[in-house]
């Protein structure tokens, strides 16, 4: 098991987060001004799910001996407004692309919402996706 620790604290800029890590530094940034110098929380957990898909996707890759090409994530998260100034990421939107040396690109868009449900499987060129 490991342990992960961020330490996050407000910075004098009104909505501006300083978050470290053992580390590393990073801003977020939930602003009103416009002036955006950082990605806001929902874009960082958009990006987190990414990283972990697409790390997990070269994991398995190099295992396999896998030649996989522009291998790229998209994702779009949704967020609902529970009231009081306050949301939920309710779903993301996730679509993976890839091609391999032997294959043409392909395109799998598939919208995993939050709360689990069966993914769909799509087998190409003898590689599994979720």
């Amino acid at each position: 098991m490991t342990k992960y620790t961020v330490k996050s604290e407000l910075t004098d800029t009104p909505w501006q987060i300083e978050n470290r890590t053992k580390k590393n530094k990073f801003m977020a940034d939930e602003s009103a001004s416009g002036k955006n110098v950082a990605p806001n929380p929902v874009e960082y957990l958009a990006g987190a799910v990414n990283s972990c898909i697409s790390i997990s996707a070269g994991m398995i890759a190099n295992v396999h001996h896998l030649d996989v090409k522009n291998f790229k994530v998209t994702n779009q998260a949704i967020t609902t407004k529970l009231g009081h100034g306050k949301s939920v990421v309710s779903e993301m939107l996730i679509t993976v692309s890839l091609g391999f040396a032997t294959c043409a690109p392909i395109a799998a868009p598939s919208p995993y919402p939050i709360v689990p449900r069966p993914p769909e499987v799509i087998s190409v060129c003898g590689f599994l996706y979720l």
